[in-house]
């Protein structure tokens, strides 16, 4: 699940929505109240759409984060309080889409209260079908995600929490559709508001714990600015090593091909110690704002580092990867 499958079930939905607005009798209501309502409802779906895979990409993103699996061992899984991009963009669009689909829900209600004949008409129906079909689809497309990645090994826990995630959302959904197909404007209940209460104290209490677990702007700001200066540190270190290979010596400083790699912060570059002549061991120093450890893989291990100056022991005939 990503970015672009949202953006591919905003496509479906604006498609479908435009055939289902073509094929609607205009004698249900006059032309200005057509083109009301279909606003609302084309915002209705679409924010519902974007909502529903945003959030479930975060309580995925929570679950792998607070639940790692080792099978997935890379720099950003071990990426301590760091916030991925997607995850980033996924929160914000949450916090902009989900407000908008209860704005949108609240207008439509609000219509049919005034004039109960909108409950029957076409559009609204076929829209309501339109988002549990969309929904549906998205829905689906995660829960084969989710079974493909345990057969290649995640974790059980993993699989039916995720599991449990989808199904509980999908089935909310689907219950408060069939309801709101089904409800009686002319009575008076308090389903609806309440529905709406405990979906924004969810989404809120989710972005919270989100922004907690993956670190606030300000943690990850320092992160980035440290993952940045240990980038320029395995870049200057395996041309170091490329040149002990040619050379079979260090190199006296890191001008032949470090120079223009410096401490994004302070503009000043890297500090480079040898210890010896004859010896192809050397260390690398910077200056760092949040202690970071990224597990225990040989391959980033190395760059392990405390809060504050710290040089990284070094050997040529060793290349680092990151």
């Amino acid at each position: 699940m990503s970015f672009l499958s949202t953006i591919g079930s905003l496509i479906l939905a604006f498609i479908l929505l435009l055939i289902i607005k073509s094929n609607i009798q205009k004698s249900e209501v006059d032309n200005r109240k057509t083109n009301k309502d279909s606003l609302y409802y084309i915002g209705l779906v679409l924010t519902l759409c974007i909502s529903v895979n945003s959030f479930l990409f975060i309580i995925f993103s929570i679950i792998d984060k607070v639940m790692p699996d080792t099978i997935y061992n890379s720099f950003n899984y071990y990426y301590n309080g760091g916030m991925s991009s997607e995850v980033a963009m996924m929160i914000a669009t949450l916090i902009v889409a989900f407000p908008l689909y209860v704005l949108f829900s609240y207008l439509i209600d609000k219509d049919i209260k005034q004039d109960p004949s909108k409950k029957d008409l076409t559009l609204r129906k076929s829209v309501i079908y339109l988002a549990l079909i969309v929904t549906s689809l998205t829905v689906l497309s995660l829960i084969i995600t989710i079974i493909y990645s345990y057969l290649m090994g995640s974790l059980l826990n993993i699989f039916l929490l995720k599991s449990l995630a989808t199904f509980l959302v999908s089935a909310l959904l689907f219950a408060y559709y069939y309801y709101s197909l089904n409800r009686d404007y002319n009575s008076s209940t308090k389903v609806p508001q309440f529905l709406t209460i405990l979906s924004i104290l969810i989404v809120v209490l989710t972005v919270g714990f989100s922004i907690s677990t993956f670190g606030n702007p300000s943690k990850v700001r320092d992160l980035s600015i440290d993952n940045n200066k240990v980038n320029d540190l395995t870049t200057i270190s395996y041309s170091i090593s490329n040149f002990y290979d040619q050379n079979k010596k260090l190199p006296e400083n890191l001008d032949l091909f470090g120079g223009n790699l410096k401490d994004r912060e302070t503009g000043v570059g890297y500090e480079y110690k040898i210890a010896s002549a004859s010896s192809s061991k050397y260390s690398l120093c910077a200056t760092f704002k949040r202690d970071v450890n990224y597990g225990n893989d040989y391959r980033l291990s190395t760059w392990n580092h405390p809060k504050g100056y710290h040089c990284f022991d070094l050997d040529a005939l060793k290349k680092q990867y990151y």
